[in-house]
């Protein structure tokens, strides 16, 4: 009994060692390459958002036509993910909102006007997005996101768009990716312990025959 137990022991931890080291390897590999992808996706999305709704807002903020932002910004805010949107004029104040949202004073923050701004919290990232405008002699001005002005002219701000987002998709999706891949890692060792315990028990039974 005491050979036919020890030959057994070793099979299975022949045949169980060696999968779950490789397993845990490409498990941590798995879920690090996973969370990653989903975060970045979240915070590309979020950009290109952003970077849509600052020319789209120009016309609003130049004219003072809330309705019109109120418009735009309720196309926007149903998209997956965004908790709130809002836009800014020039000197921080809040012309228009749709959603909740936790929004910081671009000017108070002192926010470039040249590109994109992230503010990373725990569970939403906010972004703010310049209203600018080229302006220049023989120019009547041309809205947009940040961008480089031409030689002779000037970028004037406008405003800011803020947009929020939520994480808790994202984490609730990375939570899932975890679960599958240790489901995943469980099933391979179970099936890797009971072929080692079968073969195990057929080989007992030739050498106690």
């Amino acid at each position: 009994m005491r050979v036919s137990w020890g030959i057994r022991g070793r099979l299975v931890g022949l045949a169980t060692v060696p999968v779950a080291i490789i397993g845990m390897v490409l498990l941590f590999q798995l879920i690090t390459s996973k969370i990653n992808d989903l975060d970045q996706s979240l915070r590309a999305r979020a950009v290109a958002i952003a970077r849509q709704l600052a020319p789209a807002a120009e016309y609003g903020v130049a004219t003072g036509n809330i309705r019109v932002l109120q418009t735009l910004l309720g196309k926007a805010a149903i998209e997956p993910d965004i908790r709130g949107v809002a836009v800014f004029s020039d000197t921080g104040l809040l012309l228009a909102q749709v959603g909740q949202g936790s929004w910081a004073d671009p000017v108070q923050q002192r926010l470039s006007i040249d590109r994109i701004h992230a503010i990373e919290f725990k569970n939403h990232l906010n972004y703010y997005a310049p209203i600018t405008r080229i302006e220049g002699k023989g120019n009547d001005g041309e809205s947009g996101s940040p961008r480089t002005a031409p030689s002779g002219t000037e970028v004037r701000l406008l405003g800011w768009v803020g947009l929020e987002v939520s994480r808790s998709a994202t984490f609730r999706s990375q939570r899932d990716a975890i679960l599958q891949s240790l489901a995943i890692l469980l099933a391979g060792l179970t099936a890797s312990l009971l072929v080692a315990w079968r073969i195990g028990r057929q080989i007992t039974r030739r050498f106690c025959a």
